[in-house]
């Protein structure tokens, strides 16, 4: 799959609306997790890489990821 669209990972429930080059997101995306949570922002092969913002219920967290991990939390 390559240019604009949408894929579920059956495997780990996830979806993931974006760009996608080759079959993976390695741009711009949404990400949603089976128990709600949603990440949007940049993407390198699937995962959460880049800056982006984390959405919990009311909690939004915006910040820099690196392979699904947040490292530097940005204020706004």
């Amino acid at each position: 799959m390559t240019g604009y669209g949408c894929y579920y990972n059956t495997t780990e429930g996830t979806q993931i609306i974006g760009e996608f080059d080759n079959g993976v997101c390695n741009k711009h995306g949404k990400k949603i997790y089976p128990d709600g949570r949603i990440y949007i922002g940049e993407f390198v092969n699937d995962i959460e890489n880049g800056k982006g913002v984390m959405i919990t219920g009311d909690v939004r967290i915006r910040g820099i990821w690196r392979n699904a991990q947040l490292i530097e939390e940005l204020v706004s």
